[in-house]
């Protein structure tokens, strides 16, 4: 079987730069960025979006709060029951303001980073309030609607992960589709088409759950056939140096996407669950248009390319080849199985937090459905941290400690995960009356689970098997994310009444997890150029002297 890829050149002892700024790699990263917040906000808007879409129903009430009121139940050490009624007003800055003020200090112990954050949630809730009025003024309808959806409540826990059902079928196709079709128009049509599926999804829900499904499964489809595409272009638009910031600085873009949509989404709501489907698919599908102008395949097909940046590029990016796959080594290398197991048991962590935090918050921390709006969004606040300290950081180290070396990325991951595995443990012993202790510990937790993903075990694809990157990218994800459906059939079957102490059972499996991808990474993994690799040759002939055949001959 023949592969098209691209070869990792070896790196030259001086040190080359380009200017970064209004470059075209500048843009594609840009573009990557926008790209991954557009998807993972259109894939984590189903946890939260859900609980509206359901019509609550007495086998479903259990003893979680319900979306206009908390009733703080026994179950979380108070002695009785406490109705408190919310209003379903936009949250107003004075509200908004204090409280992250208090949550940003804890984090970054920086008072004027503390004071920005907080001042910018300031801005978005004075923003919310006037789109309100002026969608008051035209008699829009802002009542929260409860749901009108006569799904049962194994079905809604289903729902959100139904969409990693054809996730995963695309993503061992999409590095095929990449070389036949090429990575700009997999790159556009995986955003578009995926727009289109979110548009038509409220309709065909009304239909059936049956038609909810398709559609949301071909989202999948779509939405996989994009990734590994983003993840190779980048051998192409980034010098090897500058490699690891760049793809953290693109992949924030999931934590954006991640930490705006909550917010955002929950509020679109209030004017009918429908509406967030409508504005987000409509929004990816005109910068999925417009991106025709912005992404190209290879360096002589970009019309803006400088000169400067094409002879910086040609040091690390190449044109194309056709190679052919040396299945017997790649299937029996250990750096790739354990790139992939790795990636599995990580990854894992991550989908509970995409999937199920909202629901979380909901029946184990009994916070109503305004709050939980904006503190889902709690972990992801703490992995935009990781990539900013990723994206000033990982470009000096690897010039220093050279990318090939395995030993600290090993090191760097054993302690982010073990910190992990810590952080669960103390939300395992708190409950609902340390709301705001859980709310901290979420946010370190997803810093130190980010930066094992950014700092760690990720970039190593792109030094041990860089021709191979697209394919073996799309196998890891395509397995990793099984448990994207997985893990809503795990809660299923483990919380049955949504009460805290089920919900730690959950948190136990994601210990499990995270022991088993220090003990993989750790023992198993490399970021050393593999012999299998069609770069590795090059490189040992490009390394022997002028003389070299001469002297073998004599």
């Amino acid at each position: 079987m023949v592969h098209k890829s691209w070869n990792l050149p070896t790196q030259r002892n001086q040190e080359s730069s380009c200017r970064l700024w209004g470059s075209a790699r500048l843009t594609y990263t840009l573009c990557a960025f926008i790209a991954n917040a557009l998807h993972m906000g259109m894939r984590n808007m189903l946890g939260l979006i859900i609980l509206r879409m359901v019509q609550a129903q007495p086998k479903d009430a259990l003893q979680a709060p319900s979306l206009a009121n908390i009733t703080l139940s026994p179950i979380c050490g108070s002695t009785g029951s406490i109705g408190q009624t919310h209003s379903l007003d936009v949250v107003q800055a004075s509200f908004l303001a204090p409280k992250l003020i208090y949550l940003s200090h804890s984090l970054f112990l920086y008072h004027s980073l503390s004071l920005c954050l907080a001042y910018f949630i300031h801005l978005l809730s004075v923003a919310l309030s006037l789109f309100r009025s002026f969608a008051s003024s035209l008699c829009l309808p802002l009542s929260l609607q409860s749901g009108d959806l006569q799904w049962t409540r194994s079905q809604a826990l289903a729902f959100p992960g139904i969409f990693y059902y054809g996730y995963v079928v695309a993503l061992p196709l999409a590095g095929r589709l990449t070389d036949r079709f090429g990575g700009k128009q997999l790159f556009i049509n995986s955003l578009t088409l995926q727009a289109v599926a979110y548009l038509l999804l409220p309709s065909l829900a009304y239909y059936s759950y049956a038609a909810a499904v398709t559609a949301l499964v071909f989202a999948g489809i779509f939405a996989g056939c994009g990734t590994p595409t983003l993840y190779q272009l980048f051998v192409t638009w980034a010098h090897p140096t500058e490699r690891t910031s760049m793809l953290s600085f693109a992949y924030s873009g999931l934590i954006v996407g991640s930490i705006s949509i909550y917010p955002l989404a929950n509020y679109l709501s209030e004017f009918g669950w429908r509406v967030p489907f409508y504005v987000i698919g409509s929004v990816s599908l005109l910068y999925g248009i417009s991106c025709n102008w912005l992404i190209y395949n290879s360096l002589d097909q970009h019309p803006r390319l400088s000169q400067a940046e094409r002879e910086y590029l040609l040091e690390c990016a190449q044109t194309p080849q056709h190679l052919r796959i040396p299945w017997r080594s790649l299937l029996t290398s250990v750096p790739v199985y354990a790139f992939v197991l790795t990636h599995v048991f990580h990854n894992y962590t991550f989908l509970i937090f995409s999937l199920l935090m909202p629901r979380f918050m909901s029946e184990a921390m009994q916070f109503n459905m305004k709050e939980i709006g904006f503190l889902s969004s709690a972990p992801f606040l703490g992995s935009l941290l990781s990539k900013f300290i990723c994206v000033f950081t990982c470009s000096y180290l690897e010039r220093r400690l050279f990318a090939e070396r395995s030993y600290p990325r090993r090191v760097l991951y054993a302690i982010c995960t073990s910190a992990t595995m810590i952080l669960i443990t103390l939300i395992i012993l708190a409950d609902c009356e340390h709301r705001k202790f859980v709310l901290f510990i979420f946010v370190i937790l997803g810093a130190t689970t980010d930066l094992g993903f950014s700092g760690g075990y990720w970039p190593t694809l792109l030094y041990f098997a860089p021709s191979f990157a697209g394919m073996i990218s799309g196998l890891a994800n395509s397995i990793a994310h099984i448990s994207g459906f997985l893990s809503s059939h795990v809660v299923d079957k483990l919380v049955k009444t949504g009460n805290k102490s089920e919900w730690n059972s959950v948190l136990l499996t994601l210990i499990l997890f995270n022991a088993l991808a220090i003990i993989v990474f750790g023992f198993f993994s490399s970021s050393s150029l593999q012999p299998w690799d069609p770069r590795s040759q090059k490189s040992t002939v490009e390394a022997k002297p002028p003389n070299y055949t001469k002297e073998t001959t004599n």
